[in-house]
């Protein structure tokens, strides 16, 4: 930066960078027993990608040690004090090492503590420097391709990581989930879906959608969609127990992944949300019929099968204005994660529990639920929630397209046709989803908002 780029950028980013290691430096012998805990503080404490000595360490620790000498001698820094001896040592090159971080105090390397609760942390947070295993080669693969991979710890649980962008679910990251339910019903007894990446899945490859279309048509599409759906109902009916480890982003296609799993192991921080409407499509891999599942078996449990629209109303508000949640426990007030699901606290302790949770499972001799009906809102459903459109219609706070994508949701969730309180299966409503979701995305304003977002990141609000 300071040698491709004019003042006074340069100057401004490396006099806070040059008083920020200068004071560490300083300091480090009374603050801290070694350089970990004061990049580990700075981490953890306040968020930052690297800390001070890990900064330092990257950007070359000899020639960054010469400029703060060179500025100090200039009057620059904030105080007149030379670096201490140990930071301007010629052959010093780094702080963080596999054997250890420097201890200013000790004049030594400090190893690394290894306290009971840190041992089950199968990749605990590392510092730059400190090397140790990774998940991209920890374990034993079973199989493996640029769209995931296949692997096992222990040879009980297998775990499947994607590797697609922000964890996208296309058509090949389809394909290793399917192989991933296969192998597993073959030889484990329990499946893990966990990434090393901050988040679990941003959703469907949007892409894939639009060229499946373009190529294929509407026929085409119902097949890859047809396709979707069938992949996440075997994560439901497997024979054998799927966990979700989710983090970060659980967005549209991903976070419907995840609904469908036998349990949900969700970091505290873990955002869910099923976000398609904002690029002009609705949840169709399977989401939006998990959704009306859930608020029909709740209003049947309460003995008020003909009021299933008044348990439906509000998830579909939150798919309607694609309301995210701000945290994992927001996410179970919603429904969305239930009673059995774990959040954790930690996320380096998030595969480990997973795991747990996964052997728990098998070792209790689990079998998928079989299926039920259960009731929908029917057409005095719909009625109800095309009310509540109709106003935001015309109060300004939805536009018309978002209204007819509202009415769709409406008519897949509440069944179609069909009378309130009447009783149907999963497939039905399946059934639905690809009845509307091709003509939707077919729409000019659907496919403008997916252009836009794949051009911007953002989609167009017509």
């Amino acid at each position: 930066l300071r040698a491709t780029h004019p003042p006074p950028r340069p100057s401004f980013c490396w006099a806070i960078h040059r008083d920020l290691f200068h004071y560490c430096a300083l300091n480090l012998a009374y603050m801290a027993p070694s350089a970990r805990e004061v990049d580990m503080a700075l981490r953890l404490g306040f968020g930052w990608s690297l800390g001070p000595f890990e900064q330092w360490q990257l950007s070359g620790w000899s020639e960054v040690a010469a400029w703060i000498e060179e500025d100090r001698r200039a009057g620059k820094t904030l105080v007149d004090l030379p670096l201490p001896d140990w930071a301007m040592d010629p052959q010093r090159q780094v702080v963080h090492t596999p054997q250890g971080s420097w201890s200013a105090a000790r004049a030594t390397l400090s190893p690394r503590l290894s306290p009971p609760w840190l041992k089950r942390q199968h990749f605990p947070l590392r510092l730059l420097g400190e090397g140790g295993s990774t998940a991209a080669s920890a374990g034993r693969t079973v199989a493996e391709s640029e769209a995931a991979r296949l692997w096992t710890l222990d040879e009980d649980i297998l775990i499947l990581t994607l590797r697609t962008k922000m964890n996208i679910l296309g058509e090949v990251a389809l394909e290793a989930l399917d192989q991933a339910l296969t192998e597993t019903e073959g030889h484990y007894r329990a499946l893990v879906l966990w990434s090393p990446d901050p988040h679990f899945s941003a959703g469907g490859d949007l892409k894939g959608f639009i060229e499946t279309y373009t190529r294929h048509g509407l026929t085409g599409l119902a097949l890859a969609q047809e396709r979707f759906q069938r992949v996440v109902q075997r994560l439901r009916c497997s024979a054998v127990p799927t966990v979700a480890a989710l983090q970060g982003y659980a967005l549209g296609g991903g976070c419907e992944v995840s609904l469908h799993c036998t349990r949900r192991v969700a970091y505290t921080e873990t955002n869910l949300g099923m976000v398609e409407v904002n690029v002009g499509i609705f949840p169709g891999a399977g989401g939006l019929t998990e959704v009306a599942r859930r608020a029909g078996l709740r209003a049947l449990a309460a003995q008020s099968p003909l009021q299933v629209a008044d348990y439906l109303q509000e998830d579909l508000t939150r798919i309607l204005r694609c309301t995210v949640s701000q945290s994992a426990q927001e996410a179970r007030s919603w429904g969305w994660l239930e009673s059995g699901d774990v959040l954790v606290p930690h996320r380096e302790e998030l595969l480990h529990v997973a795991l747990t949770q996964a052997l728990a499972l098998a070792e209790s001799g689990y079998a998928p639920a079989l299926p039920r009906l259960f009731p929908v809102g029917g057409v005095e459903g719909r009625a109800q929630m095309l009310a509540g459109l109709v106003n935001a219609l015309q109060g300004g706070q939805i536009s018309a397209h978002d209204f007819e994508i509202g009415r769709i949701l409406a008519t897949v969730a509440c069944g179609g046709e069909l009378p309130a309180g009447t009783l149907v299966n999963v497939d039905y409503l399946l059934g639905l989803e690809r009845t509307h979701f091709g003509p939707l995305l077919a729409t000019q304003k659907s496919r403008e908002r997916i252009q836009s977002f794949l051009e911007t990141g953002k989609a167009v609000r017509n």
